[in-house]
């Protein structure tokens, strides 16, 4: 959910390095932590997404986003990966997330 509104990314001139700035504490600790474990955004450009996961560069298009609102309690962001592979990911409150999700045994 990174790559979405909540986390910007910008470049400093001066150290000529990009920089992460959130709109929460929330998502800047979550931010952190990803960063941490080794997912980290390289930098974003328009919807152009260039990440380094535990040291494999990826660039992902972000298609849609869908910002938290009070009456679904939860936001969403459409990425393309690829050729033509799509990916939703939500994030929310467990009473918004818990009914959408499919818990059926993978054999």
């Amino acid at each position: 959910m990174c790559v979405t509104q909540a986390v910007n990314c910008s470049l400093n001139l001066q150290t000529d390095k990009y920089e992460m700035t959130a709109t929460s504490p929330d998502d800047k600790a979550f931010f952190n932590c990803m960063e941490f474990m080794g997912f980290k955004i390289i930098k974003r450009v328009a919807d152009r997404i260039y990440l380094s996961i535990i040291g494999e560069r990826l660039e992902v298009k972000l298609v849609d986003t869908m910002p938290f609102d009070s009456y679904r309690k939860k936001m969403s962001i459409v990425i393309k990966l690829g050729k033509d592979k799509y990916v939703l990911y939500t994030k929310g409150a467990d009473s918004a997330v818990v009914p959408y999700l499919n818990c059926s045994k993978k054999e």
